[in-house]
């Protein structure tokens, strides 16, 4: 087996612990997520450790992270010093692992700090002033991202997490895998808002906060928002609709 391991210099220590993970994750710490990728809390050496688990690849990916592109582990380990050297806060990265049979990928592992920030989907938007006072600051944060060119593909409440101290917010993002480090448009913008799934009186003043952070035209953001979830559920329906008349004639 091929194994290709990079490890953050600043923690060399835990070298013989990572190398043991291809071996050992099933074994390690607390899982914490197992849908499509598992994802395990661990304690070593001081350190507290989240170890994700990239493991369903099928064939035309392994080509692709073969032949094209970084691999998931990679891209995350990469992505997340790019954050931090863009003032975005994000769990620091401490290695990733990649390994190989027969010269294909079959899985991968990227381990980062621990952070005890909350996802987004914990926080309890019924209480309007507390909510407001959220929005606020997501729409600054979602502003300053934008502002130095990252377009997170999978930006949902849950890959953002917050904490609250004396009423001030601070957020990160994680699962950065899926990041596009490039000039955001306006079109990028309302894609990346829409994916928050948020109410539309609550979207519209996301918008609305937005916009005065990037000082342009309310109106015309919320036409450009409103008119792109539009589209997005016109798509929507014409893909339910093929897989009813494939249904139909038995495809």
């Amino acid at each position: 087996m091929k194994v290709d391991l990079v490890i953050n210099p600043k923690y060399h220590y835990l070298e013989e612990y990572i190398k043991s993970i291809p071996q050992t994750f099933d074994h390690k710490g607390q899982l914490i997520y197992d849908l499509r990728n598992h994802v395990r809390v661990d304690q070593v050496s001081g350190a507290r450790l989240v170890i994700k688990s990239y493991r369903k690849i099928y064939l035309a990916n392994r080509l692709i992270y073969n032949f094209l592109r970084p691999t998931k582990s990679k891209r995350a380990y990469s992505y997340g010093f790019a954050l931090q050297q863009r003032g975005i806060n994000t769990p620091e990265p401490i290695a990733y692992i990649d390994y190989y049979r027969f010269g294909q990928l079959k899985g991968g592992y990227f381990i980062s700090l621990f952070s005890d920030y909350e996802p987004l989907t914990h926080f309890n938007l019924e209480q309007m002033d507390h909510t407001v006072q959220m929005l606020d600051a997501l729409a600054v944060f979602i502003h300053r991202l934008h502002q130095n060119g990252v377009f997170h593909e999978d930006f949902t409440l849950n890959n953002i997490l917050y904490k609250e101290e004396d009423g001030q917010f601070d957020f990160m993002v994680i699962d950065n895998n899926r990041l596009k480090l490039r000039k955001v448009s306006m079109r990028d913008a309302m894609k990346n808002l829409n994916r928050l799934n948020l109410n539309p009186e609550m979207m519209t003043y996301l918008i609305r906060k937005y916009s005065e952070a990037n000082g342009l035209d309310t109106l015309k953001e919320l036409k450009l928002y409103y008119d792109f979830k539009y589209e997005k559920s016109l798509q929507g329906k014409v893909k339910q609709r093929l897989k009813q008349y494939k249904r139909l004639i038995g495809g």
